[in-house]
């Protein structure tokens, strides 16, 4: 083969994988990314992760987040005494790559309004109602796994549920206001109770005071005595409007209001 024959050789070549090159398409996927290659309208089942890739020119890439994000949405729910409580649920979440294709195909590319809102709607719903409204503040943490567990399995691992949170619960004014009474109706319950026992307790110093007398006719007088001393100890021109006296004897209290 003589030299020119190669030359023409390599020229031919070499044109041909310029044209070859020359029709390849250069793309970039960005970190939280994922690259989705569709060719004549149909998904490449090879996953384009981050970095730089070649590809041919028939070929469009899609790209498709897999960062994880918090979303929050406000919802109307109905807890098991059925009140109607009014809450913002953030829920902070994330597609695995395992997952990407399939929601790309099945829920046209979004997790969010087509997957995980609904769901989530649903989950939070179910476990609510096995609570009562109050329960949903004293019982907060609770109620937000028992959702986190229904939302995973409805997802059925297609999402990966980082958290659940149940903020700004509002209740009904009508059941607002029950609660207030009651907390009302509790506390005149409570006072009542503390007057009955302050005039059980009277009663009974009157009873003890009342038969120490009786039973030692001059203790009247001795305390009436203690109590003129008493006066004069204190008196600066102005006699006192009252005077309590700790007896020794039985751990009597006399008093005498003026």
């Amino acid at each position: 083969m003589n030299l020119y024959v190669k030359v023409g050789i390599m020229v031919a070549a070499s044109t041909l994988l310029l044209s070859i090159i020359g029709g390849m398409l250069f793309d970039t996927v960005e970190a939280g990314e994922r690259g989705i290659g569709i060719e004549y309208g149909k998904v490449n089942p090879n996953l384009y992760k981050e970095g730089f890739h070649v590809h041919s020119p028939i070929m469009d890439i899609h790209r498709f987040s897999v960062r994880q994000v918090t979303r929050n949405i406000k919802v109307n729910i109905t807890t098991g005494d059925l009140q109607e409580v009014k809450a913002s649920i953030a829920i902070t979440y994330r597609v695995p790559d395992d997952s990407v294709i399939n929601i790309y195909t099945n829920y046209s590319g979004d997790a969010w309004s087509n997957l995980v809102m609904p769901r989530t709607l649903e989950a939070v719903q179910s476990a609510t109602g096995h609570y009562k409204a109050g329960e949903l503040i004293t019982k907060r943490e609770e109620v937000k796994d028992k959702a986190k567990q229904l939302l995973e399995v409805s997802l059925g691992g297609l999402v990966d549920v980082t958290e659940i949170a149940i903020t700004n619960t509002q209740f009904d004014k009508s059941y607002q206001q029950a609660i207030r009474d009651k907390q009302v109706a509790s506390e005149n319950v409570q006072k009542a109770k503390h007057r009955l026992e302050e005039a059980r307790l009277n009663a009974e110093a009157a009873r003890v005071a009342g038969t120490a007398i009786t039973e030692k006719p001059m203790l009247l007088k001795q305390r009436e005595l203690e109590i003129e001393m008493e006066k004069a100890k204190r008196w600066k021109g102005n006699v006192p409007q009252s005077v309590t006296v700790i007896g020794n004897d039985k751990h009597i209290i006399y008093g005498i209001n003026k």
